[in-house]
C-alpha cells in the first residue's frame, strides 16, 4: 500500500501515477557517479524494486562525486553500501544487489525489469547493455559524463535510435574499467593515472535527468526525451541533437531480427580473424569462438584466409560468446 503522506507532494502533480512507480522494477547498471544519483532519486520517489549491479568497491577517490558513500564505506562493495544507505532513506523499497560483472549476470533478470539505467563508465560494456536491452525490449536510459560535460539518451527498442545507430566513440580514457578489488598496487597506480575527470554537479545533473526519464516511462507520461541531450556545465547550456534510427544498425535494425547475418566479401583471401574482429566490435563481444562445419576453430585456424578454410559463398558458421544470448549465425555471400 502506497504511503500517501510520504509521497503527497509529488502526487499533487496531475499526471503523477504513484502506484505505477511503486510496482515497478528498475535495474541500475553501475553504482557510481550516475548510478548513485539515479538510485537516490528513485528511492525517494518510491520505486517498488531496485536491482543494483556493480563489481566495484568504494574508494576514497569516489567520495567527490558518488552520492551514497562515506568514509566508513571505503573497502565495501558499492552495491552493499548503497543498499544500506537507500533503505535508511526509504524502507519501503525492495533492493536486490548483484556484486558481479554485469556481463556474467543471469540474463533472465532483464525480463524482470521495466527500465534499465546505464550508469557504466566503460563504453564496451555500455554497448553490451544496449544490445541486451534491445534483445529483451527493455527501455534503456543511457547517461555519460566527462569533466564539465554530460549526456543523456533514451532508447526505446525498435522505436528510437539505439547506441549503435549513431555510436559516439569516447576518448580512450572513457573506456577504463572500474577498479577491481584484486588489483596490485602497480595496476592501481596505472589505472588512476588514466582516470577520467569527474565532478559531482555534472553527475547529479545527468543522473537526475536519467531518473526523471525513467519515472516518466514507468508512469506512461509521453513527454520522454526524444533526442541526444548534451550538457555543458561551463556555459550551463543544454543542447538537443535529433537522431534517427539507422536501418542498417547491427543491433536494432532489420538485420538484428533476421535469423542470419549476411557478410558480403570481395576478397576471399582475407583472414577469418579480420572478419571476427569486426564482429567483435559491432556486437561488443568479449571472447568470440567460431564453429565451422561442427568444429570449434583454433587460433591457428582464425589466422587462415577464407579460401584456406574453404569458406565460399553460402558457407555458414556460428559465433559463440558469453555476451550473446544465442549463437550468431553468419552466412557468407559474394560482394556485388
Amino acid at each position: 500500500m502506497t504511503n500517501i503522506e510520504r509521497y503527497h507532494r509529488q502526487m499533487l502533480l496531475e499526471e503523477w501515477k504513484q502506484e505505477r512507480l511503486s510496482s515497478a522494477t528498475v535495474l541500475i547498471a553501475g553504482v557510481g557517479a550516475l548510478g548513485t544519483v539515479v538510485a537516490t532519486n528513485l528511492t525517494m520517489m518510491g520505486i517498488g524494486h531496485l536491482i543494483l549491479v556493480d563489481f566495484d568497491i568504494v574508494e576514497l577517490s569516489n567520495l567527490n562525486r558518488q552520492l551514497l558513500f562515506s568514509e566508513r564505506d571505503i573497502g565495501k562493495p558499492k552495491v552493499l553500501a548503497a543498499k544500506e544507505r537507500l533503505l535508511a532513506m526509504n524502507s519501503e523499497v525492495e533492493i536486490t544487489t548483484i556484486y558481479d560483472d554485469i556481463t556474467k549476470m543471469d540474463k533472465s533478470i532483464f525480463k524482470e525489469c521495466d527500465v534499465v539505467i546505464d550508469g557504466l563508465d566503460n563504453f564496451d560494456i555500455k554497448r553490451w547493455l544496449n544490445a541486451m536491452c534491445i534483445k529483451f525490449r527493455k527501455p534503456l536510459i543511457h547517461g555519460g559524463i566527462y569533466g564539465w560535460y554530460g549526456n543523456v539518451q533514451v532508447i526505446i527498442p525498435f522505436k528510437t535510435p539505439c547506441l549503435e545507430c549513431h555510436p559516439l566513440i569516447p576518448d580512450q580514457r572513457l573506456q577504463q574499467s572500474c577498479t577491481r578489488p584484486d588489483l596490485t598496487s602497480e595496476e592501481l597506480q596505472m589505472q588512476q593515472s588514466n582516470a577520467m575527470p569527474s565532478i559531482s554537479p555534472v553527475a547529479m545533473t545527468i543522473g537526475s535527468i536519467q531518473a526523471m526519464e525513467a519515472a516518466k516511462i514507468l508512469m506512461g507520461i509521453n513527454t520522454i526525451l526524444d533526442a541526444f541531450l548534451f550538457y555543458d556545465a561551463r556555459s550551463e547550456a543544454f543542447t538537443k541533437i535529433k537522431l534517427s534510427r539507422n536501418p542498417e544498425c547491427a543491433i536494432c535494425g532489420d538485420k538484428f531480427r533476421t535469423s542470419e547475418l549476411e557478410i558480403r566479401v570481395s576478397d576471399w583471401d582475407v583472414k577469418l580473424s579480420f572478419i571476427v574482429k569486426n564482429l567483435q566490435i559491432d556486437y561488443g563481444l568479449e571472447n568470440p569462438e567460431i564453429i565451422l562445419n561442427g568444429r570449434l576453430l583454433t587460433n591457428s585456424d582464425l589466422n587462415k584466409s577464407l579460401c584456406e578454410l574453404s569458406i565460399l559463398p553460402g558457407t555458414r558458421l556460428f559465433v559463440i560468446d558469453k555476451r550473446l544470448e544465442r549463437p550468431l549465425k553468419v552466412i557468407f555471400a559474394k560482394k556485388q
